[in-house]
């Protein structure tokens, strides 16, 4: 099983488009996480000690059900039929010196149980033009700790068809490997001890509590 994960493919309304991205003509990057990545719902993750700054980055994601390779979108729908909502959580001391030094990313955003990832369910449910996803913060005791933060896959610049056609130009795609459709710009805060969970109307998606 492989995870992949596309950057600058979840806009913010009114941002202008940037080089590298979909409006640009050019292919989007991703992330590549081991599958000692994920999480899954339910389990705590638990924050290693140092002092570094940890974030949490929200996106729906799509599981592949068969094998393909350079996969045209218009057929791309024949690959995935589930969906599921997870987080990313990165170390965002460790990644700004990667950045700053031209590395690669994955010791910061894909260490192990860095990713918890909800059960899937038909693609539909997560990715209708009018779903908002409800990612809320709180503290051991249910208060919320800040203001949620609000998911919308209508603001993916590249569809899950698209996105099925850019990872499969690089990597051949089999039964069960994950791409995480798009993930905000800028992360939320991670903070101990506590819980995220995201909800779609009255529905949980996921609950991972933070030790």
């Amino acid at each position: 099983m492989k995870i992949f994960g596309l950057l600058d493919n979840y806009d913010v309304p009114d941002r202008q488009p940037v080089p590298g991205s979909a409006e640009a003509g050019t292919s989007l990057p991703i992330l590549y996480f081991p599958d000692v990545a994920l999480l899954a719902s339910g389990k705590p993750f638990f924050i290693p000690p140092g002092g570094d700054r940890w974030e949490l980055y929200p996106s729906v994601a799509i599981r592949i059900s068969r094998l393909g390779k350079s996969i045209a979108s218009k057929f791309a729908s024949r690959y995935y039929t589930e969906a599921a909502f997870g987080f990313n959580i990165r170390n965002r001391t460790l990644l700004d010196a990667l950045r700053s030094r031209g590395l690669p990313w994955t010791e910061a955003t894909g260490s192990d149980y860095s990713t918890p990832l909800g059960r899937f369910m038909p693609v539909e449910r997560l990715l209708a033009p009018d779903t908002e996803i409800r990612v809320g913060f709180t503290d051991r005791n249910g208060a919320m700790t800040c203001e949620p933060v609000y998911y919308r896959p209508s603001l993916l610049r590249l569809d899950a068809d698209h996105a099925v056609e850019a990872v499969s130009r690089r990597f051949t795609l089999k039964d069960g490997d994950i791409i995480f459709l798009g993930f905000p710009a800028e992360g939320s805060p991670v903070g101990t001890p506590g819980s995220i969970h995201a909800e779609l109307g009255d529905e949980t998606l996921i609950i991972t509590k933070i030790r």
